[in-house]
């Protein structure tokens, strides 16, 4: 399926300012307003104390010219009221801007995940949209969020600053402004030159970092450590592990090397340049250009004037450019198209498909190819075939997961092409092979899939019971409360517990047609037959759809579905299949010499 999506270097600067100032806004509109007057605020008295400072120190020269104590009284407390406002204003600013800031982040977050619910499926097939639902969530908080802050920042302070000691040092001395201009120039080239050489060296380490996190998962995660210590490839691991983060190191390098050398002599060049301003000023104050107290502002501000010339400077190059990207991220993926459809709700529990055909994203071969079939209402259907036969993509194609290539699927009479998908999946629930570890306990890992997580009409032990799941026994210490992540304290069951908790999750939740896709794979036989016919009775009356490799329990189905390369290739009863000696016939004979 394509999607309507922009592409991040055709966004103007207009659009993502517009785009990224109404996101954040919608969450925090009024206290980030409030915030930046604030911030305003804070900018003037900064300003406002070069003028303080001034005054200050003119008073304390005439002091000691003659004047008296008293006299100084008054200039000493604003002085020290001004010092006061700029040192500890910004910290409580800091702190709930912080807060503020990180509740939008949590907001977009949301905002992201929300977006991800609504895309269809099959994009989940695609490793470029896995990659872009990464980089948006990422950029949710780093880029959109980050990218307001910058702006406001910026233009709130840092700008308003500069311009005023700029104006202040021009009416002191015109050289002084031009001085500082020329020494800011290095620093302004310097972080260019180190944004593109950030650039470079993410795109050389980035594939080595993918790299490092899978040794390390390999090493550390509980899904791997028993086979890898149990075989002894610890060592392998480590080694690989140690290997990649030596060229990692060393791509790093490379270019933080080149940042060093380039960040050192923007330094030197500063630091001369500091000194050069120092010594005009120190000129202008002997040869009476300037007086005490204008020599004694600027000296005092002159540092915080170079750091937020420096902030001012990095924000423009390095921090917008850096946080646009992600910020860019984010907006493409919002942008791309939702399901859709029509409020139509099946009238029964029928299906059928019509000539349907469907290739994976970027697969030339169809895995389902020109198939059609009925599935009647209250009917059993059982699809079997060999390991890549197209069983699973069959299933995901009848209840409207993935959109056919060609053809047409109809659930209960609605086209599942025009049809709003969630109202066609209300009438489905399902057990797959690829089924879900919840970290919660078990009611709720079975009454997640239904929107009644309290379980107000006790269903889940029912479910239980119909699932072959024994809450009396001491694997679930607390009945249906047991927690069932070990890590929070709970139990670790095993890998055929874990399948029954998600049948019953599958028996919980009310449906007209249920879908069983390999659902007892780590269950031994004997208790596949028994669940299967337990099964049987209470699918009664409702359709049902059995995916197995395991013929014996197929038996129970009214027809069987044999696939072979994405087509149908039989159908029929066991019996019927058996007496036309063809290709089910031959799978079943195949797998009856196992239990011989």
């Amino acid at each position: 399926m394509k999607q309507k999506k922009k592409d991040a270097n055709l966004m103007s600067t207009r659009q993502l300012i517009r785009r990224c100032f109404g996101l954040v806004f919608r969450y925090g509109c009024g206290r980030y307003l409030t915030i930046s007057a604030i911030t305003l605020l804070t900018a003037a008295f900064a300003i406002a104390n070069l003028y303080v400072t001034e005054y200050f120190f003119d008073r304390v020269g005439t002091m000691i010219g003659g004047g008296t104590f008293a006299g100084l009284l008054v200039p000493m407390l604003v002085y020290f009221g001004f010092l006061a406002v700029n040192r500890l204003v910004p910290d409580l600013i800091g702190n709930y801007s912080w807060r503020l800031l990180h509740e939008i982040e949590r907001r977009l977050f949301r905002l992201v995940n929300a977006k991800a619910s609504r895309l269809p499926p099959v994009l989940y097939e695609q490793k470029s949209f896995q990659d872009e639902m990464e980089k948006a969530r990422y950029g949710a908080g780093q880029g959109i969020v980050w990218y307001v802050e910058i702006f406001r920042y910026f233009l709130c302070y840092n700008l308003p600053i500069c311009l005023a000691m700029s104006w202040y040092l021009f009416n002191l001395k015109p050289i002084l402004v031009i001085t500082v201009a020329l020494i800011f120039l290095p620093v302004f080239l310097t972080e260019i030159m180190q944004a593109k050489l950030h650039a470079r060296k993410e795109e050389a380490v980035a594939p080595l970092r993918r790299k490092m996190e899978y040794y390390e998962n390999c090493l550390t995660r509980k899904e791997h450590f028993k086979e890898v210590r149990l075989l002894g490839a610890t060592r392998f691991f480590r080694k690989r592990y140690q290997d990649v983060q030596t060229d990692f190191i060393a791509e790093e390098w490379k270019v933080v090397r080149k940042e060093k050398i380039v960040e050192f002599l923007s330094r030197v060049i500063t630091l001369l340049g500091y000194g050069g301003v120092l010594w005009l000023l120190i000129d202008a104050l002997v040869a009476g250009e300037i007086g005490v107290g204008a020599f004694a502002a600027v000296f005092t501000a002159l540092r915080d004037f170079f750091d937020n010339m420096d902030s001012l400077v990095w924000d423009l190059t390095r921090g917008l450019s850096q946080s646009a990207g992600k910020a860019s991220n984010t907006l493409r993926f919002l942008d791309y198209e939702e399901e859709h459809g029509e409020p139509q709700k099946p009238q029964n529990g029928e299906i059928v498909l019509e000539n349907v055909s469907f290739a994976y994203p970027d697969r030339e071969e169809n895995a389902v190819d020109s198939v059609s079939l009925t599935i009647r209402e209250g009917e059993t259907v059982a699809i079997v075939g060999e390991n890549g036969a197209g069983k699973s993509t069959l299933v995901r194609l009848l209840t409207g997961l993935y959109p056919p290539s060609t053809g047409k699927v109809t659930v209960g009479g609605v086209d599942t092409a025009v049809a709003d998908p969630g109202g066609i999946r209300k009438h489905f629930s399902a057990v797959f092979q690829q089924y879900g570890k919840y970290k919660f306990n078990l009611r709720e890992n079975i009454a997640i899939g239904s929107g009644d997580l309290d379980d107000t009409h006790g269903n889940a032990e029912a479910a239980c019971e119909k699932a072959g799941i024994d809450l009396s026994s001491e694997a679930y210490p607390n009945g249906i409360e047991t927690n069932l992540a070990k890590e929070f304290g709970g139990v670790d069951l095993s890998g055929g517990q874990w399948q029954r908790v998600a049948i019953a999750r599958g028996l919980y939740r009310q449906h007209d047609i249920i879908l069983l896709d390999e659902p007892t794979a780590a269950i031994d036989p004997l208790e596949e037959s028994r669940l299967y016919e337990s099964f049987a009775e209470i699918s009664k009356g409702k359709t049902s759809v059995l995916v197995t490799h395991r013929l014996g329990s197929a038996r129970i189905a009214d027809r069987i579905v044999v696939m072979e390369k994405g087509k149908i290739t039989e159908v029929g009863s066991h019996d019927e299949l058996i007496a036309k000696n063809g290709t089910y016939a031959e799978m079943f004979a195949a797998q009856a010499e196992w239990y011989r």
